[in-house]
């Protein structure tokens, strides 16, 4: 019975339905007289398209390059880098096959008070095939002035690698204070302090070590081709002053090619370990390079 009842029901909404969908289709059904009415004409649908001769760059909405930003301010999407390559080749085929290879990148960005930076240097030479260096270091670094004063906050992650120490990578995050004691158009003298935390990777001390951060740098234009860069920070461990790493990079730029922005550069890059685990505590790595600033 339940059956049949729906067939009735099923039945009784087809005929109530059918003519108007008949209808709809130009159709009559015998009997059944439903007006049909022909729906309105729809027009072209409107399209917003852009006037002719209109560059596609200018039809795109520029971010918002107000500092307060927090996107623009503390990431800098919409703010232009200042970039820098470096590289220094040397080598030697004959009696003894020998080639070393010194490579960096720099990148900083200036958004009103806000100065990030990245910093990359890669240090690797062979000799008879085999290789004997092969290290790098990555910084990478954030600041930003308090006000009108001296002081700023920074916060900086550095990535440190090396196939003849004890371990794979150490990281190093830390964060503090700095003071500009100099800061004009030829000079820029500032002091760091700070603390933070580093583990080394792959190696015997793999766990993570308290440390504090005491840094200085220093920048001078000495003349209109000549600039001078010193960057030194220490970092004795909280829970024992004895140990302790030191790096210390120093360079001198002298402008070759105003036209092509191309300098001779002369770096100096020295990393100390108090506690190499049976590696020596201080790797030197110099060089002579060409760089070139965008």
């Amino acid at each position: 019975m339940k059956v049949l009842r729906w067939l009735v029901v099923a039945m009784s909404t087809a005929l109530v339905l059918a003519p108007s969908a008949f209808a709809q289709q130009g159709y009559q059904l015998p009997g059944v007289d439903v007006p049909y009415e022909e729906p309105a004409p729809r027009g072209p649908l409107p399209l917003d398209l852009p006037p002719l001769g209109v560059a596609p760059e200018e039809l795109l909405t520029p971010m918002s390059e107000d500092p307060s930003s927090d996107s623009v301010a503390w990431f800098g999407i919409s703010q232009p880098w200042s970039i820098s390559f470096e590289l220094g080749i040397n080598g030697n085929e004959g009696n003894s096959d020998t080639l070393n290879i010194t490579s960096g990148l720099d990148l900083e960005q200036k958004i009103e008070t806000i100065t990030n930076s990245v910093r990359f240097r890669y240090n690797q030479a062979t000799a008879a095939g085999i290789e004997t260096k092969n290290n790098g270091i990555l910084k990478l670094g954030h600041e930003r002035d308090i006000a009108d004063t001296p002081w700023s906050i920074f916060a900086r992650n550095d990535y440190i690698f090396d196939r003849f120490q004890a371990f794979d990578l150490r990281l190093v995050l830390n964060a503090g204070l700095g003071y500009a004691f100099i800061r004009d158009d030829v000079t820029t003298f500032k002091g760091r302090f700070g603390a933070g935390t580093s583990r080394e990777f792959g190696g015997p001390d793999d766990e993570w070590a308290p440390e504090l951060v005491l840094g200085l740098d220093y920048k001078r234009q000495l003349t209109k081709r000549q600039k001078l860069t010193a960057i030194v920070d220490y970092y004795p461990q909280i829970d024992a002053f004895e140990d302790f790493r030191l790096i210390t990079d120093v360079s001198w730029e002298l402008l070759v090619d105003e036209e092509a922005n191309l300098s001779l550069k002369l770096s100096v890059l020295d990393l100390y370990d108090s506690t190499p685990n049976g590696a020596k505590p201080n790797d030197l790595n110099y060089a002579m390079l060409l760089l070139w600033k965008l």
